[in-house]
């Protein structure tokens, strides 16, 4: 009996602190760095998470790795890696107020992944890009076209009163602009072969199309008595025609006789 009850207050308990031990794992956001550990909810502030190099990387993803959802956006900054994985556990992103999440600045950041993710809400557009290289770097790097290819597939999905699309805000790069100068100038090129090999394959098959439809020339008979008299030297013409000189002669002879 006094084991039941003990039972009993201790489901009762569990109850009453189970609020207070839900809250404590919701953190205001704020930059990442004054982020305490532990937190699964982000609320009342973007979280903003910048000026990530090597050195910090681990410290920081240590703090991020509990998060699994964001309700005031999301801002990534100035990201000085590559490949960014900090957010292995975040499933829902939303900011009723603005952007879900921005794109800011990043430089050299190439790759991102958000494994769990599968819903983006936001009062104005789900993703946004102010000045960042990466949009444009996703045309020719398969890396960064794979990771935004995956986000697009996310903020495709109805989720929100906000546009279902990324944006690009800013002025671009000027090496940008010559990486997408060079890229236009490949795919004109590329082109340009592609259609001089077609013609060329297309001329060359009309060619041989058209002599195989072509009848067979004859060849000409020889007849041997042309072809034998062809064959008279000059010597034959000459003595034929002092014959011919000769017998004229005899026959004024025998004329005046």
């Amino acid at each position: 009996m006094v084991l039941r009850e003990l039972c009993f207050f201790v489901w009762c308990l569990s109850l009453i602190l189970q609020p207070t031990l839900v809250q404590a794992n919701s953190c205001v956001g704020k930059e990442v760095r004054k982020l305490p550990e532990g937190c699964t909810s982000i609320v009342s502030h973007q979280l903003i998470v910048s000026d990530v190099d090597v050195q910090d990387y681990l410290f920081i993803a240590n703090k991020l790795r509990t998060v699994e959802t964001i309700n005031a956006g999301l801002v990534i900054k100035n990201i000085q890696v590559a490949d960014m994985n900090l957010f292995p556990e975040l499933k829902e992103v939303s900011n009723p107020d603005g952007h879900g999440i921005i794109f800011e600045s990043n430089e050299n950041l190439y790759k991102f992944s958000f494994p769990k993710l599968n819903r983006i809400s936001a009062g104005e557009n789900q993703v946004a890009m102010i000045d960042d290289k990466m949009f444009y770097r996703s045309f020719y790097t398969p890396e960064t076209f794979e990771s935004l290819f995956r986000l697009q597939w996310m903020v495709s999905q109805p989720t929100g009163p906000g546009t279902c699309k990324i944006i690009f805000k800013g002025v671009l790069p000027e090496e940008t602009k010559e990486d997408r100068t060079i890229l236009v100038a490949m795919i004109i090129i590329s082109i340009f072969l592609a259609l001089s090999s077609v013609f060329v394959g297309f001329s060359i098959c009309k060619y041989y199309e058209t002599k195989k439809n072509q009848p067979d020339e004859q060849e000409p008979s020889i007849n041997p008595e042309s072809l034998i008299s062809s064959q008279k030297t000059p010597s034959s013409l000459t003595n034929t025609k002092e014959q011919t000189t000769s017998m004229s002669t005899n026959k004024s002879s025998a004329t005046s006789v």
